[in-house]
């Protein structure tokens, strides 16, 4: 997914709007039974779109960074449901301690905060509420080497 959505925003800085269109097409057309099932998209699958794998947060919110790049560059709402969605989900995964989830492993086991995705998901969501508020106090309190003025990846 990761690769797909940078693709897309590479289509669309090259005016190829038809090109990103397929790629966010695909997303829209199963967003319905997948994102029902499990609130975001799998990270990898086939070619042919079988055998999907984990739900990770950090490449739906690239997604939802692709999304909003055509929303900006062609001034038009075509996907503002799928962005939704996307948006919703990754708001859902906020821990009481402002962290986001990192998403899930296909056993259903949690896949631990990630810092990169907390980043990106921070720049995916639109604005600047109390998600954004919470999810830079944990990187403050949880993430920030303030001896080497660094975010850390791990803790």
């Amino acid at each position: 997914m990761y690769d797909n959505a940078l693709a897309a925003i590479f289509f669309m800085q090259e005016g190829m709007k038809g090109n990103a269109e397929m790629i966010l097409d695909y997303y829209e057309s199963i967003s319905d039974t997948e994102l029902s099932q499990t609130g975001g998209f799998y990270q990898f699958r086939n070619s042919d779109g079988s055998e999907p794998e984990r739900i990770w947060m950090g490449d739906n919110a690239w997604l939802l960074i692709a999304l909003n790049q055509y929303e900006n560059t062609y001034q038009s709402g075509k996907y503002n449901s799928l962005s939704l969605k996307l948006e919703t989900w990754l708001r859902s995964l906020q821990m009481e301690n402002g962290a986001l989830k990192g998403g899930y492993n296909p056993d259903g086991t949690e896949i631990p905060n990630v810092t990169e995705g907390m980043i990106t998901a921070f720049h995916a969501v639109q604005g600047y509420d109390e998600f954004h508020k919470n999810l830079l106090s944990f990187l403050q309190n949880n993430r920030w080497d303030q001896e080497l003025g660094v975010l850390m990846a791990w803790p």
